[in-house]
């Protein structure tokens, strides 16, 4: 009987999508492998267009099963083309990957496209972050709220991006002012100091509080208590980390 004309199947081993790349980083590569899945020899193989940047093919070796396509495929034939993704910039990417080649009647068109998407790294140092404050002289009323544990306290919001992925994140430091603090963040309990007697203006430094795996992207919730027996009321920690995205740098 009649041969099944040759016909290209295009497929990647990433596949052909590159996600959260550092942008300036070693470039990626990836597995782009060609199949002729008809019953005929695909002959007349060619790339039509080339990469768009940060797309290429790379100089040196890549460990690609069947590497080094040729001009022919025979049936049920296989072989792979690398490609890498060299983004300098944060962003999304793409690039045509358009093949022709002669299925034995007729010349064909294979057109898939290549997506990449670059991030870039973000960093926080000793950023001070007022969790709460009050000041008996302008309201009282609050400094000596009772949350009806005989504590008083408020919270505060810590939004970055929502996409981050966070490397790392840590209190460097925390100046609190009034009795045996709790600090919490998104509901964990990251600091707390039991005391008898009033504190005024308690600085503390250096302080090593590992928060990354409790802080995330988007937004993030400080809370503030202590027992306020007299004066102003105060929270205040340092914060430094850092963290990637594919947005802007911003915390606020």
């Amino acid at each position: 009987g009649n041969l099944a004309p040759a016909s290209l199947m295009v497929a990647g081993t990433a596949p052909t999508n590159f996600q959260g790349v550092l942008a300036g980083s070693t470039p990626p590569s990836a597995c782009i492998t060609l199949t002729n899945t008809g019953g005929t020899n695909l002959t007349g193989l060619a790339i039509t267009q080339a990469l768009t940047s940060p797309f290429g093919f790379p100089t040196s070796s890549v460990a690609c099963p069947n590497l080094q396509c040729g001009v022919s495929l025979p049936p049920n034939g296989s072989c792979s083309i690398p490609v890498t993704f060299s983004p300098t910039l944060r962003g999304s990417y793409t690039s045509p990957f358009n093949l022709s080649y002669f299925d034995g009647a007729q010349t064909k068109t294979s057109n898939s496209t290549i997506q990449g998407n670059a991030v870039q790294t973000c960093t926080v140092t000793n950023q001070e972050f007022l969790i709460f404050f009050c000041n008996d002289t302008q309201n009282a009323a609050i400094c000596h709220h009772d949350d009806g544990g005989g504590r008083t306290g408020g919270s505060k919001v810590y939004t970055l991006p929502a996409d981050a992925n966070i490397t790392s994140f840590r209190i460097t430091e925390l100046q609190v002012d009034d009795n045996s603090p709790i600090i919490m963040l998104n509901g964990t309990q990251v600091y707390s100091l039991s005391e008898a007697t009033n504190v005024t203006s308690h600085l503390i430094t250096p302080l090593t509080i590992d928060i990354k795996n409790i802080i995330r992207g988007g937004q993030n919730t400080f809370t503030a208590s202590f027992y306020n027996i007299s004066g102003p009321g105060r929270a205040t920690p340092k914060l430094t980390g850092s963290y990637t995205t594919g947005s802007a740098c911003s915390v606020n």
